[in-house]
């Protein structure tokens, strides 16, 4: 039986018509893969998995998904589906289930207009077709052909593509589009700002047939969007199509009740204040309005009637002051912005209470005037209900008038408390008719139509920067007018009065705190600088200058030293008063450099499932550092993908490391030790590292080598600064690595402050001019010695933690270039691959930190020269049972034990310890040395066993 083909999508052109249908524009694509069939639970559990969003500057990151999510078995029981608008930020699901970034909420620009003409094998497709077919022909006429027009499956249906010359906000493209779709007769409820289509090269396997889906044209041609709305004009009266009929979709996202039969102006103007005491006092003191009450007004009047008449009449009487009066055009201007929405009753009582309100029988209800009054209307007029809801939102209602498809007509909350809401999710299906009373004010100002101009039309191609852009860019000098134009125009305002702009400090201050990530930690600000959270000395100027230069750029009067200080100290109030963002200094540790991530020069090394993956730099992964190498993945793919440079790398590196002659375990210590190192996430070893040996024998070279990796994050503080200079810790708290290339051998006298750092404990950092601050350190001491320094310290909690490496070969007459090999791109790339797969090893075997024998030779004699038990334990005064059956053979009187120590001492000059001491460190210290045969005495005769079950004993 001859084998059958397997046909697959082509993600080569999925990639192709993304790029080209995304060019220019900056945001998020979403592909979101959908079952072909409802029932189908594994393809769609699979299918959550396989969505995602990649940036439209980033779309070759796109292919390698594609291609694997369509040779996936499974996934061939999917359709695969795009945005057709950019979102302005990722989507991702939550904890509870839902998914976020893909609603048209997301969506900040459209970049065309778009069409499905689709064959439902209905009786009146050929006359759909048809009649689709006739308005191509007329708007081709007028100038006007599909910049691509691409076969959706095996039938006749088509998406049709119109490419613009500028992008245009989500609501100016959804209503373009709304209008093709009626001059076309194709379906309406595609005019979706969160609208997915199927991708060109993936297949359409609905039928069970697979069906490549197929881009029948495409050319370069852009339309100015309004010459284009203006065909679509002439193309509907050449056929007689009336565009001006609204099209009701269940898509549409508007929750205004303008499209509300209105109440008439005479009615309210009797009945509300009727109806509302708190109303009829505003009417008849209007001085005791405050702005923000006094926006809310304005959507409770404008979602009764669209006229403005009440509002300017209850407004009139408005005098506080020379500058605190009524304006018509202040007073207009404020109901135009405001989105028409029933303000709830407990919003005005929370921004004003009043005890009459808590006596009104309808403040008791949570609802809001405007409902009031429609149904007050309602009853006038004989009717039920709530008085001029749309048609589309009446037939959901039943003649109780409850809740109808998790819709309430009166209130929210609702009733039933086991109703879940998905208004605001993707799953949202809230009509236009619907009366949904509101709360945040968010909800009812919007952007003035001419500061929206501002922010959309200071740059030539008018492209819309998404609202997540910003997050990670970083607060950078050179960017600072960019933001400014779109973004940071959101804090002015026009006067109309005074005829001019004016910037709204705390608005101001609020999106700079909103757009640019900070934390504040270690009496400081740290800002997100496009790959890691950095503190810069003098971090308050750096903001305060950031703040100047956008002003300046848009007016240099506003740059002021007065205003520079007032908007600085409001985004710091912001950031002091953020429990999240203002970090506890105690518990920096956790919160960042936590992730198992290396931060390189080009992304994020992922190794938390113990295989490097690179990464995208972003904001959510909270590191305070960068390693100055960039992670090369085709190291591990062998010499055949090197370049000539990276093969000359590998040479100098493998002939630097040969230099040392070190046992292959040591070797392989010493890149376990360089791997930790930069795993700065990884505290668990409580280790340093000292280089011991004479001079000439690349102890320097090795650790500049190290110190050009780690850059800025390299403090050189010694072991007597740490315990002699209460300042020198403080260096520490920000520091990746301290290196002290020269160790002096000077009495160690504290140890404690070593033991603190390498073990994660609590210190306390002081610096000049700061506050002190509490912090756990991060960071791995490495020094270089040729002598190790004495110290009064025993305990085996100081002594097991050095891993010394011994460097004894003298090194021979290098060229003059050689080292400068060793710090090039390739080189220093090199040895870090090195360094994580050595790494990476050591983790995935489940060990510690290598130590080979000549290591462990070295450290112990560090530890004898410093400790005289030690030292008889090493020269065999002292023997320990393998095992417990032999404890009774390794029994010895305590005078004995104590004799032989006392003699032991006085041979090697040593001072003599005492009994107790003894005893002590061979209770609390050798047992711990796993490898060492150390437990306790027992001087009456009777053993005393210890946790590891053994027994010294004396030799006689």
């Amino acid at each position: 039986m001859p084998e059958q083909e397997v046909v697959y999508g082509d993600s080569r052109i999925s990639v192709e018509f993304l790029k080209w249908w995304f060019e220019g524009v900056f945001g998020y694509v979403e592909i979101r893969p959908i079952p072909n069939r409802r029932e189908d639970e594994e393809a769609a559990r699979m299918a959550l998995r396989w969505r995602r969003s990649f940036q439209t500057n980033r779309l070759e990151d796109v292919e390698d998904h594609l291609r694997a999510g369509y040779q996936d078995a499974i996934m061939a029981r999917c359709g695969w589906y795009f945005g057709v608008c950019p979102r302005y930020k990722p989507v991702k699901r939550e904890e509870d289930g839902r998914w976020v970034g893909g609603s048209r909420e997301d969506v900040d620009c459209c970049r065309g207009a778009w069409a499905d003409i689709d064959d439902h094998g209905d009786e009146d497709d050929a006359q759909r077709m048809k009649h689709a077919e006739r308005a191509l022909e007329v708007l081709a006429d007028l100038g006007i052909v599909p910049s691509a027009v691409v076969r959706s499956g095996g039938g006749q249906g088509k998406h049709l593509y119109f490419r613009f010359t500028k992008s245009v906000d989500a609501s100016t493209g959804v209503q373009i589009s709304r209008k093709l779709a009626r001059v076309l007769g194709s379906d309406p409820a595609v005019a979706d700002a969160a609208r997915v289509l199927r991708i060109p090269g993936s297949l359409h396997t609905k039928s069970g047939t697979p069906i490549l889906v197929k881009i029948e044209s495409q050319n370069d041609d852009r339309y100015d969007p309004d010459a284009f709305e203006h065909a679509l004009d002439e193309a509907a009266a050449a056929m007689g199509i009336d565009t001006s009929e609204s099209i009701d979709l269940r898509t549409d996202d508007s929750r205004s009740t303008e499209a509300w039969d209105p109440v008439p102006i005479d009615f309210i103007r009797e009945n509300l204040p009727a109806l509302c005491p708190r109303m009829a006092l505003y009417i008849a003191e209007p001085n005791v309005v405050t702005e923000p009450v006094w926006h809310k007004m304005a959507s409770l009047l404008k979602s009764l009637n669209p006229d403005s008449v009440l509002f300017h009449e209850w407004s009139k009487g408005y005098n506080a002051g020379p500058d605190k009066r009524y304006r018509f055009p202040e007073t207009e201007r404020k109901f135009r912005s405001s989105q028409g929405k029933p303000i709830r009753c407990s919003t005005f009582h929370a921004l004003d209470p009043l005890q009459l309100c808590q006596e009104c029988p309808h403040f008791a209800k949570q609802t809001s005037p405007a409902t009031v009054v429609r149904r007050a209307y309602a009853k006038a007029i004989g009717q039920t209900g709530i008085y001029g809801m749309p048609r589309s939102s009446k037939e959901e209602i039943r003649l109780d008038g409850r809740q109808v498809d998790g819709i309430t007509f009166d209130r929210l909350p609702s009733g039933d408390p086991n109703m879940k809401r998905t208004v605001g999710t993707d799953n949202a299906t809230q009509s236009p008719g619907e009366w949904t009373e509101v709360e945040r004010e968010d909800d009812v100002i919007v952007r003035d139509p001419e500061v929206f101009d501002v922010l959309r039309g200071l740059d030539e191609t008018k492209e819309v920067v998404p609202r997540d852009y910003w997050r990670t860019q970083g607060m950078r000098f050179e960017i600072a007018k960019s933001w400014m134009q779109h973004s940071g125009n959101r804090a002015v305002r026009y006067d109309e009065e005074r005829d001019k702009w004016e910037l709204t400090h705390w608005d101001f201050a609020k999106i700079l705190y909103q757009d640019f990530p900070s934390y504040y930690f270690y009496s400081g600000i740290n800002l997100y600088n496009g790959s890691y959270y950095e503190f810069r000395k003098g971090d308050e100027e750096v903001v305060k200058r950031f703040i100047g230069e956008a002003l300046a750029s848009r007016n240099k009067g506003w740059a002021t030293m007065g205003t520079i200080n007032h908007i600085f100290s409001l985004y710091k109030n912001f950031l002091e008063a953020d429990e999240e963002r203002n970090v506890d200094d105690a518990k920096v540790v956790d919160v960042f450099d936590a992730d198992p991530v290396f931060p390189v020069l080009n992304g994020l090394l992922d190794v938390s499932d113990g295989h490097p993956v690179l990464r995208d730099f972003t904001p959510d992964c909270r590191v305070t550092w960068k390693i100055n190498v960039e992670w090369w993945p085709q190291w591990a793919e062998g010499p055949r993908r090197w370049t000539p440079a990276m093969k000359q790398a590998q040479e100098d590196i493998d002939e630097f490391l040969s230099l040392y002659e070190f046992t292959p375990e040591t070797l392989q210590a010493l890149l376990e030790a360089l791997g930790y190192t930069l795993a700065r996430f990884d505290m668990r070893e409580q280790r340093y590292f000292i280089l011991l040996g004479p001079g000439y024998n690349g102890k320097g070279t090795f650790l500049r080598i190290l110190e050009a990796m780690c850059g800025k994050f390299v403090q050189t503080v010694t072991l007597q600064e740490l315990a002699e200079n209460r300042f020198a810790a403080g260096r520490l708290a920000r520091a990746a690595v301290n290196i002290v290339a020269d160790a002096s051998n000077q009495t160690l006298k504290d140890t404690e402050t070593i033991k603190k750092l390498t073990g994660n404990d609590l210190l306390t950092a002081e610096m000049k001019y700061r506050d002190a601050f509490p912090f756990r350190p991060r960071l791995k001491l490495w020094m270089a010695a040729n002598y190790l320094p004495p110290t009064p310290d025993t305990s085996f909690g100081f002594f097991r933690r050095p891993l010394i490496f011994p460097f004894h070969k003298q090194f021979p007459v290098m060229n003059a270039d050689w080292e400068k090999r060793l710090h090039t791109k390739e080189a220093l790339s090199y040895l870090f691959f090195l360094a994580v797969k050595y790494y990476l090893k050591m983790r995935l075997d489940g060990r510690r930190l290598t130590e080979s024998p000549e290591m462990r030779r070295v450290r112990l004699d560090y530890w004898a020269n410093n400790d005289v038990v030690q030292a008889a334990i090493q020269n065999g005064i002292f023997e320990f049972p393998t095992h417990d059956r032999d404890a009774d053979q390794y029994v010895v009187p305590r005078a004995l034990a104590t004799k032989a120590i006392e003699l032991f001492a006085e041979e090697l000059g040593r001072k003599k310890v005492s009994t107790s001491t003894l005893f002590e460190r061979l209770r609390s210290n050798y047992g711990n040395e796993s490898s060492e045969k150390v437990g306790n005495f027992a001087g009456s005769g009777e053993p005393i066993r210890n946790p590891c079950g053994r027994i010294p004993v004396v030799e006689g």
